[in-house]
């Protein structure tokens, strides 16, 4: 009789264990979907940062310009 039921047990708990593992994969998955979409986001991100450096570079080298080109000429 004990030998059923412990058998019962292992067989309920080996399934359980599949199930568990199925949902952790399923979690993974949809987080590896997550990241990506976070490393388009941060490629964006980046691109707006160098084009802001770039333009604000621009602008001050053209306000330098100019002020030199009031002080001298």
């Amino acid at each position: 009789m004990e030998d059923r039921r412990t058998n019962w047990n292992d067989d309920r708990l080996d399934e359980l264990s599949r199930r568990l593992d199925d949902g952790f994969k399923e979690m993974r998955e949809g987080f590896a979907r997550v990241d990506a979409k976070f490393d388009r986001v941060t490629d964006r991100i980046d691109k707006l940062i160098f084009t802001m450096w770039a333009v604000g570079g621009a602008v001050g080298a053209t306000a330098i310009v100019s002020l030199v080109k009031l002080a001298f000429f």
